[in-house]
Parts: structure tokens; sequence; C-alpha cells
């Protein structure tokens, strides 16, 4: 293994958008990228097994906002899910393989969206933290430049101005295939 002592771009993170990122920067074999992820191995038992975090352990944080309420659209959205789900789970075909349901049971109304806003949480896809966008909110432009600091770049699910419905693997790889041009036609890498 190769180690240099500079490199002349360095990409923080190596998920969807990361890789992505890196890959399409070292397409120029004139350009050197340094990729830093930080963290140790996700292959722990307490990481990778559900039931290691059971609601009420000590890794559970016990979250709940009281004081805002989400949006409407995202309620229903879930409520809709869980209904889905329900219905899914307690079709007849299914019945041979089912002894019971165990949650959220018969809820209904108000009871249904306190067990969602209680038990809903994300998977490791946290969105919205540095949102693009020309607001005071935005954290980066249009071109994943962050406000008020040169030569640095968001491009991950945190510069999503909304919180998706659906997986953001997706939506990262493009960001990062986004993120990789840019810098390459601005420099002409």
């Amino acid at each position: 293994m190769r180690t240099r002592r500079s490199s002349s771009l360095i990409v923080c993170g190596s998920g969807s958008s990361g890789s992505v990122v890196a890959r399409r920067l070292a397409e120029n074999p004139e350009v050197s990228v340094l990729v830093l992820e930080a963290g140790s191995s996700d292959d722990a038992p307490s990481v990778m097994e559900a039931g290691q975090w059971p609601l009420g352990c000590e890794r559970d944080w016990g979250f709940k906002d009281t004081q805002s309420s989400p949006q409407r659209s995202l309620q229903k959205a879930a409520i809709a899910c869980v209904e889905l789900c329900r219905e899914i789970g307690n079709s007849a075909p299914l019945r041979p393989y089912t002894k019971r349901e165990v949650m959220p049971g018969n809820l209904k109304g108000a009871a249904l969206e306190h067990f969602i806003r209680d038990a809903a949480n994300t998977y490791h896809h946290q969105t919205c933290t540095a949102k693009m966008g020309r607001d005071s909110l935005s954290v980066v432009d249009a071109h994943l430049k962050v406000y008020g600091i040169d030569n640095l770049r968001i491009a991950d699910s945190s510069i999503m101005p909304r919180v998706m419905t659906g997986n953001t693997m997706a939506a990262c790889i493009i960001i990062g295939e986004r993120a990789g041009q840019m810098p390459r036609a601005a420099h002409s890498i």
C-alpha cells in the first residue's frame, strides 16, 4: 500500500454518497483522494442485533418530543403505513404463519398516533440536518458549498430539505454523483 503525505481532495465518510464522490474524483490519475471514515466496525452484536436495543433499556434514549408535533403529512403517511402493515399481517393468507399481532394492536385515532410517535424511530438514515437552500436555515447552496466556509461541500442525505418517505440510499448515490461532478467541472480535474 502506497501512502502520500498530501492529497488533492479529502472526502469525509465512505457511505453511499462519499464512496461515489471519491470514485468520481479519483477517475483522474492526476488527482489523489483521501477518504476518511470514523468509527470502528459495526459487526458487534450490540449494533447488529435489534434485540439488544429494546425500548426502556440503557441504550434507549427515551426521547419524547412533547413540544412539537410531526408534520401532518408525515403523520398521515405513518398511520397509513401501520394500517397497511396490520392489514397484510392479519390477512387470511398469512394466518398459518402467525399466532397473534404483537404491536400495535387494534389502536385507532389518538392512541395510534401516540404509538407511532413513541415507537417509531430512524434507522441510520438521518436527513435534513444541513439543508440545501437559500433561506436562513440553509447550510449549503445548490452547489453543495457550505455557506461561510471556503472549500467545503456536504454531499449526503443531510442536505435534503425535507424528510423522504423512502430509503435514502438511492438519493444519496445521486447526490454523490452530482457532488463528484461539481468540483471536477469547477477545477477541470
